[in-house]
Parts: C-alpha cells; structure tokens; sequence
C-alpha cells in the first residue's frame, strides 16, 4: 500500500461562479448561491483535521475569486470579502476527486476515507471555513497590557533591534528558527 502524506488526503477543485443552484435531494431542494465559488470536495485514507485546516486557510486566502470577466485580477475570497464585497461560497462533496481510473470508464475508490471519516471531515470543513473567514475579517481586539507587560514587551523588542544583523537569526529570539545561513552576507 502506498504512504499517502496527510496533506494529498484532501482534494479540492474549485469552480467560479456568477451564481449557481443546486438540487439537494433529488427532487424539490435547491439551494442558490450568487458569485463566488464552489468547493468540490473528497478525503482520501489518512486524512486529518490538520490537513483539513490547511486546505480551508489555503482556499480562503488563494486568488481564486474574481469580480469581473475571466482574466481579470483574480483575488483571494479574504481580499474580496475585506473590501466588502459578497463572496458566497458553495461546498459539494464530490467522491469521484479521489479516485483512479486503472481501465478505461472504471473508477476505482480503494484509497478513499470511509464515509464516516468523510462526513466527519466534511462537517469540519464547512464549519472552519465560517470559523477562518470570521478570525481573518473580525480579529479580536488587541488584548489590554498592564504597564510593566509593555515595559517588558519593549525592552524585549529593543534587545532584537540592537542585535547585529548578522547574529539576529542564530541567537536569542530566532535562534533554531532556520538550518541554514548565507554567510556571504547577501
């Protein structure tokens, strides 16, 4: 069996849209949505919630949306949404994402998550892509600091700013941040 890495067990394919509807249950439920997107989703084997979040930040934060004509200045749905345009999003699972096709007109889904670990991640999926966008459009307000918490704070910040650039990355607050070092100085 082959080792699939947990951020290849979500697949995403996204599709712009000036609006869409959609049949929901194969007879009378339909849903409508206006410009944005539509997410195309599936999960394979090894899924995991941190892959799933990776995706949704990925998806939120790519240039994908656009408001105007194809090859416009695509924006990311963040962007768009900041500048206070309506940006609907639509989410379809869709199992066919993780399939192989070994002969022709045959689908094979062996490496698909079961439909319990799917549904779970779909659920999960919708719901951080709400949670996301609100952190990212609506931060909390910046937390209220007692006088000797900014005192510490900006002595701390004045001891990385008068570090010799040449050090700032090898010792104190970056130190073990980065493996490698241009010692050129470039």
């Amino acid at each position: 069996m082959a080792v699939v890495s947990s951020t290849q067990c979500v697949r995403v394919v996204s599709q712009r849209i000036d609006s869409a509807e959609l049949l929901i249950d194969n007879k009378e439920q339909w849903i409508r949505v206006g410009k944005g997107l539509i997410f195309y989703i599936s999960f394979r084997e090894g899924v995991t919630l941190e892959a799933v979040t990776t995706a949704v930040r990925s998806l939120l934060r790519a240039p994908l949306a656009t408001l105007g004509l194809w090859g416009d200045d695509a924006r990311s749905v963040l962007w768009l949404a900041s500048q206070g345009h309506q940006v609907d999003i639509c989410v379809v699972p869709q199992a066919s994402l993780t399939s192989e096709s070994r002969e022709l007109g045959h689908l094979h889904y062996r490496m698909q998550a079961s439909k319990d670990t799917s549904a779970f991640m779909y659920e999960r999926f919708v719901a951080l892509l709400t949670e996301e966008a609100q952190r990212a459009l609506f931060p909390p307000p910046p937390q209220q600091l007692s006088a000797a918490e900014l005192a510490t704070l900006m002595a701390s910040r004045l001891a990385v700013a008068a570090q010799d650039p040449k050090d700032m990355f090898r010792t104190g607050t970056y130190e073990g941040k980065y493996g490698a070092y241009d010692e050129r100085g470039v």
